[in-house]
């Protein structure tokens, strides 16, 4: 008997091809019942997969025949993994590897992650924070320096105002200013205690204090004139002088005003000089503190310390917030 698929010649009795495996049909089977392979597995070499060791090739002597397959057992032997996963044209990048526990078994991965440090957070917030604290005990140093410097220290726990440096000023008109309806001096009531001397405060005259005055005339500005002011805004003392009552060009004189906190004196003295024809002038000063009993005396001297002045006017004024 010859096999019906390769030709090779099958023994007696034997129920497959020796040379290919296939079904040899005997009578009284059905012929519908065993359906022929689909693919041929003869002895040729095996394409290595993967890794996979490639299997030899089966030998087979000239008349020998191999034993039949045991019935229920698969005639084909499979040339390539039975993995789908792994058939060729079919390759998958490998999954990222996790770890493994101590003594598990090592799965290969694919590239490694790279560490990436944390971040540092950014500090600039907390310079910009120090920077601001610094400054603003820099500004509150400053301030109490300044109180410290223009009215010393304070020991009845009364606030020491601090005054800006005055601003004396005359003008060269030759004319006297007409005598202003209001006036808020004081007679008798001097911070120094002082008495007002009867010829100076006829030279000088007409004192007033004001918000504001005209930069050119050099008199108060009507609207400004009043005796409360706000601190940290300019507060002018105004006066007029009598041509007829002095004679620089004989005699040399200077005005000086001195202000008061109480009875207690926060400026140095900067005596404003007299030229001839001056008849008016200012001193401007601010106040940085409260002062409800805030004074300014204003002398008539003829040396340039006014080592000798004579009390001429007094104005009294309050300085609120």
């Amino acid at each position: 008997m010859q096999c019906r698929v390769c030709g090779a010649r099958v023994p007696a009795g034997a129920n497959a091809c020796p040379s290919c495996g296939t079904i040899v049909q005997t009578p009284g089977t059905n012929p519908q019942g065993q359906l022929p392979p689909t693919a041929y597995a003869g002895p040729t070499t095996a394409t290595n997969y993967g890794n996979a060791p490639v299997p030899p090739p089966p030998s087979y002597p000239g008349n020998s025949y191999q034993n039949p397959t045991p019935a229920g057992s698969s005639p084909y032997q499979p040339i390539y993994p039975t993995d789908p996963y792994q058939q060729p044209g079919q390759q998958y990048p490998s999954s990222t590897p996790y770890n493994n526990p101590p003594g598990g078994p090592s799965y290969p991965g694919g590239p490694n992650t790279p560490f990436q440090a944390p971040r540092k957070k950014s500090r600039t917030g907390l310079i910009v924070a120090i920077v601001a604290v610094v400054l603003v005990l820099g500004c509150i140093g400053s301030v109490f320096a300044a109180n410290k410097w223009a009215g010393g220290t304070a020991d009845n726990g009364t606030a020491t105002p601090t005054t800006a440096a005055t601003t004396p000023t005359a003008s060269p008109s030759s004319n006297v200013t007409p005598t202003p309806a209001t006036t808020n001096t004081q007679p008798g009531a001097t911070p120094s205690g002082t008495p007002i001397d009867p010829v100076a405060s006829k030279i000088i005259i007409h004192p007033q204090t004001a918000g504001d005055v005209d930069k050119k005339a050099y008199t108060p500005i009507e609207s400004t004139i009043g005796t409360t002011f706000k601190v940290n805004k300019p507060i002018y003392v105004t006066f007029n002088l009598d041509p007829n009552k002095y004679n620089v060009a004989q005699t040399p004189a200077w005005v000086n005003v001195r202000f008061y906190r109480g009875s207690d004196k926060i400026l140095k003295d900067d005596p404003l000089k007299v030229d001839d024809g001056v008849t008016v002038g200012y001193f401007g000063v601010q106040y940085y503190l409260p002062t409800p009993d805030a004074a300014a005396e204003i002398y008539w001297c003829n040396t340039q310390n006014c080592s000798d002045g004579k009390l001429a006017q007094v104005v009294h004024f309050t300085v609120t917030e």
